[in-house]
This record gives structure tokens, sequence and C-alpha cells, in this order.
């Protein structure tokens, strides 16, 4: 569980995600995409503790495509956050079906960042491998599962909320615009470095 969360708590994709949404968005967007992240760093878990990898490892240029597809979605990702403009919270639909699509679209924005870093399976999988006997039962499989989702829930969860608050919301609000920008300019290199790797 502590390397789990030390692991999740290093930067990367989802963590400037996360960071990006709750400055410039809602909170209960904020918390959609983190559910969104969370429910793939369960899935890269599950297939981790139930071989995927030795599939993956027989089957290299699935991981290739993984990392090529992932690389580019976070590259347009980081290129749209380039081009989106600023607009402050106060200005954000007060809309019940808006908010909805927001939601959604927060939601699907946390699979899809998660989904493109096959890094996380990577890290799971060498985490278990060394971790967890072959011979463990599946009760407990699921438990570690379910122990991985709530470890990512609450860490990003937990910044996703902090990040939303009366408080930082002011500190950051007239550096909105930049921010915005070096997490658009952050999820570029990173899908750059997933490209070369």
């Amino acid at each position: 569980m502590v390397i789990c969360l030390f692991g999740v708590m290093s930067p990367g994709p989802s963590f400037v995600a996360v960071t990006n949404k709750a400055l410039i968005s809602r909170r209960e967007h904020a918390l959609w995409l983190t559910a969104g992240i969370a429910l793939i760093n369960a899935l890269w878990a599950a297939c981790a503790l139930f071989g995927l990898k030795a599939l993956i490892t027989q089957l290299s240029w699935l991981l290739i495509v993984i990392r090529i597809c992932g690389a580019v979605y976070l590259i347009w990702f980081g290129i749209q956050l380039f081009r989106k403009p600023v607009c402050s919270l106060g200005n954000a639909s007060a809309d019940g079906v808006a908010a909805d699509t927001g939601k959604l679209t927060a939601f699907r924005e946390g699979v899809l960042t998660n989904l493109c870093n096959p890094k996380s399976l990577l890290f799971y999988s060498s985490i278990f491998s060394v971790s967890i006997p072959e011979t463990t039962g599946y009760k407990l499989l699921i438990e570690l599962i379910a122990i991985v989702f709530v470890i990512s829930a609450g860490w990003y969860g937990s910044l996703a909320i902090i990040l939303t608050t009366s408080r930082v919301q002011r500190m950051f609000g007239k550096v909105q615009g930049f921010i915005q920008k070096l997490c658009g300019g952050l999820l570029i290199i990173f899908g750059s470095r997933q490209l070369c790797y």
C-alpha cells in the first residue's frame, strides 16, 4: 500500500491533469476526472495481477501501439490546453445539462489520460511481481485491486479538493492562464518522452 501510494503521488500525466482541472474548473468536475483516473489505476492493477503483462510481453507490438496512441493523445490534450481560452470559474454554466456534460467529459479525460500511460501497468506489474505470491487467492487479489482504487481516488481526490478551495482559487486566479499553458506544456513533454522510449 505504501509503495502504491508513493507511485500514485509521483508527478506524471494524471497529476498534471488533476491539477489543471482543479484550478480551471469546478470541484465536482475535478472529482469526476479523479474517478476516471482511479478506475484505470484499478484496471492496470487488475491487468498486472491477472497476467496481462505476460501477454503484452509476448505481444510486444501491443505495448508499442498502446504507448504510441497514448503519447499522441497526451500531446493532443496538451495542445488543447494551450489553445483553450481561459474562463473564470464564475462564468461556469449553471445549466444542469451542461454541468452533467462537464462531469462526463471530465470522467472521460481521466480515463483517457491514465489509459494513455502504459507505465502504470508496468509499475503495478513490478510491485506485484515481487510482493504477491503466485498462490494468492482471488479474494485477496480483488481486495488489492480495490485498495489501488481507494489509494488513487484518495490521493487525487484530496489534491482536487485542496486545489478547489476558495483560498487556493483566489491565489491562482491571476495566473490561471499561465498554469493552464504550463499543464499543457507538461502533457506535451510527457507525450513526447513516451514517443521516444
